[in-house]
């Protein structure tokens, strides 16, 4: 952050409970980094605070109009990202939410091929109201289309906006991100995506993603928990779209979970859930046969 072009800002960096061998890193770094940057440190907990709570700590104790988040394993490679984003916030006269693209790196230093956040909407950006060669008012219902959602090192959030959905959800330690970013764009009124690849987030092992600590049926737990929430507030009927789709593709991997656990019922009855939103062919011939196991199974 801090070899941005633009240099009025404040850094706040979040330690969540770091071992004692690291946490003397960080107080070393502290006492070299100027006055812009202020230092958190969270009591330690067998299983940290989580990535909600340390943020939303972090946003409420920011001073600033806009809050920008960095995680600590990526980095903001474009040192022109926070002056351009300024640019297009005095030229806009009023801007609550500004997205960005970001390349993702694997592992091994090579680039990720597969399309990712909102890599799709850049041949689209043509279709939309120009506000720099750039940047355009991108709707709702256009981002709730997307094949991804902005990562949060690509998002420039309002702080009054951030507030107003109550910021983080911290009972999530799983796509957070992805319920801020349905939250925030369905309340928005005035939102910027820049097409620019303004950062580089690193992928990483998966025996060191923080994600995989959770098992497939946790995840797909917390993804129906958060589409199922969003569609009882959501505004935009987009987002109630979206949210359907992640209810129905959520219960259809749970059920094949218990499945293959031989929890006939329990897959039955999230195979029906998702046959009720969709119905398909093939589907309806999984749970059919789900159904013929279960009734088997209590003979």
């Amino acid at each position: 952050m801090l070899n941005q072009s633009y240099t009025n800002i404040e850094v706040i960096v979040v330690n969540d409970g770091s071992d004692e061998e690291h946490l003397t890193q960080y107080h070393d770094i502290e006492r070299n980094t100027d006055n812009r940057v202020k230092f958190l440190y969270l009591p330690k907990r067998p299983n940290g605070h989580g990535p909600s709570f340390a943020r939303n700590t972090a946003a409420y104790q920011s001073t600033g109009k806009f809050i920008a988040f960095l995680d600590d394993d990526d980095l903001w490679t474009d040192t022109e990202h926070l002056a351009r984003f300024v640019d297009t916030f005095q030229s806009a006269g009023q801007l609550e939410l500004y997205f960005t693209n970001q390349n993702a790196i694997c592992a091994d230093g090579t680039k990720a091929e597969k399309p990712l956040w909102l890599d799709s909407l850049n041949d689209s950006v043509s279709k939309q109201l120009t506000l720099t060669p750039s940047a355009v008012l991108a709707k709702p219902e256009w981002l709730f289309s997307a094949s991804g959602f902005a990562h949060l090192n690509c998002t420039i959030v309002d702080k009054a906006l951030f507030n107003n959905v109550n910021g983080f959800d911290e009972s999530l330690r799983y796509e957070e991100d992805k319920d801020l970013f349905w939250r925030l764009v369905d309340n928005a009124t005035f939102i910027v995506f820049d097409s620019n690849y303004i950062a580089q987030h690193h992928i990483p092992e998966k025996r060191v993603s923080a994600s995989n600590a959770l098992d497939n049926l946790n995840k797909r737990e917390i993804q129906l928990r958060i589409a199922e929430k969003n569609l009882l507030i959501a505004k935009n009927y987009e987002l109630k779209k979206a949210c359907k789709k992640s209810i129905k593709y959520s219960c259809k991997h749970i059920s094949e979970l218990f499945n293959k656990k031989k929890s006939f019922k329990l897959a039955y009855y999230y195979a029906v859930r998702a046959l009720a939103i969709e119905f398909n062919l093939k589907w309806a011939s999984f749970t059919a046969l789900v159904f013929i196991k279960m009734i088997s199974r209590e003979k």
